[in-house]
């Protein structure tokens, strides 16, 4: 099972993704809808694509990696009983949560997760357009999942489900909170929200599967329908190469980087300052040599602090 995460995924998802992406064209082709536009369709795919090949490489490590912490440090046995998988399945949308929140609100790993977010045509397609460095932040639920002691063919098997499940959320249709369901799960009108540039729907709606964790953590938000979502993400900076797509971002950051001359003053002044406490540690005290370090960074991230472009 461990060798076979990324087969697993294209066998079980993509048709499924293909299947939904198809149904959706062609009603919406029949009801006349606006909802694809065919460049971005493609561009989307692409970016799956890429996505997958990111994924092979990196599971040739983040695999063993995973057995091995699980096997030498996981804290309980669980198994692989069926309600351990759906135990594992209610803890991974919960470590979702806290992933995704967090690739929204901290600068860096917003850089890698806004490729999902760029796309101006709201449809299942979406689904697909998923960042080739997402495994950068991946590692640590998939970490905590190894040392709690999930086995690797439970990780799999509820990664692929979970993961599946989401493309339902990517859609136009189903306009309406549906009663009930939408107090527990996410649904694609909680979902729309999330993927909307405009006030008030900007950094809502972290939820994967369960709609709980925004209810409960205080980032719910409900789509208006006096106030329509706008899709794609409030940087001007767009294209449809699914390679730029992800690496557009950081162009962007490092020319605001490069431009700025504080931030180049006082990077080569760590630089420099670092350098020279690295040099002269064998002669000072873990304490000497730590706080000065730590006093440093302080001052770095109130000079020049990092945010959205």
């Amino acid at each position: 099972m461990k060798e076979q995460l990324s087969s697993s995924v294209i066998m079980w998802a993509v048709p499924f993704y293909l299947f939904m992406i198809t149904l959706e064209i062609v009603v919406s082709a029949l009801q006349k809808k606006d909802h694809y536009n065919w460049p971005e369709m493609l561009s989307n795919m692409a970016c799956g694509v890429v996505q997958q090949i990111g994924d092979a490489a990196v599971n040739l490590l983040l695999i063993p990696l995973y057995i091995l912490v699980q096997q030498s440090f996981g804290l309980i046995n669980f198994g692989e009983s069926f309600a351990i998988f759906i135990l594992f399945f209610i803890i991974k949308d919960f470590m979702y949560y806290w992933v995704h929140r967090a690739g929204h609100e901290n600068s860096f790993l917003w850089g890698i997760h806004l490729v999902h977010h760029q796309p101006k045509f709201y449809n299942y397609s979406v689904g697909l357009r998923m960042p080739l460095f997402h495994h950068i932040v991946d590692i640590f639920p998939m970490m905590a999942a190894a040392l709690l002691g999930f086995t690797i063919e439970v990780y799999v098997v509820v990664s692929v489900i979970w993961a599946s499940l989401q493309i339902l959320t990517h859609t136009n249709y189903i306009k309406n909170q549906i009663p009930l369901i939408s107090k527990i799960f996410v649904t694609p009108s909680h979902h729309r929200v999330h993927h909307g540039r405009n006030d008030p729907y900007i950094n809502k709606n972290y939820g994967g599967i369960f709609s709980l964790w925004d209810r409960m953590f205080g980032t719910y938000q409900k789509e208006l329908i006096d106030n329509p979502v706008e899709y794609g993400v409030v940087e001007s900076d767009y294209t449809l190469d699914p390679i730029e797509s992800n690496l557009i971002y950081w162009r962007k950051l490092t020319k605001k980087a490069i431009d700025n001359k504080k931030f180049i003053l006082v990077s080569s002044s760590l630089i420099l300052i670092g350098s020279t406490f690295i040099i002269f540690s064998k002669q000072l005290s873990v304490i000497q040599t730590i706080l000065p370090a730590i006093f440093l960074l302080i001052i770095f991230k109130y000079i020049f602090k990092l945010n959205r472009i």
